[in-house]
């Protein structure tokens, strides 16, 4: 979620913060209990602060997983891919698919 968006926070002026006395820390986890995330993900160049505001926003540190790279103590995609795999086929939700002609509205002028 936070990739370059963390790393270029306040080098470049299209990130703006909302309050600016706040900290980038508490933008982020206000922003994350804002929306009640559950998950995060994030590169090995932004998971300091990623773990702070998740931390502050009272996201678990197992919830936090890390895009590309290693870093100790957090899960990684591949992680997640390999226990995946573990469950076998039948431990697998099915993908969901849309019947046919059916459409789902995302955005509306309303």
């Amino acid at each position: 979620m936070f990739g370059k968006f963390a790393e270029s926070f306040d080098s470049e002026p299209r990130f703006r913060r909302s309050f600016p006395r706040r900290t980038i820390t508490e933008e982020m986890s206000y922003a994350l209990k804002t929306v009640q995330a559950r998950f995060l993900m994030a590169t090995p160049g932004s998971m300091e602060l990623v773990a702070a505001s998740a931390k502050e926003a009272g996201i678990l540190k197992q919830n936090v997983f890390l895009l590309d790279g290693e870093l100790p103590g957090y899960i990684t995609i591949q992680d997640l891919i390999r226990i995946r795999k573990s469950y076998g086929e039948s431990g697998q939700v099915p993908a969901f698919k849309l019947p046919p002609k059916k459409r789902i509205k995302i955005c509306t002028d309303s």
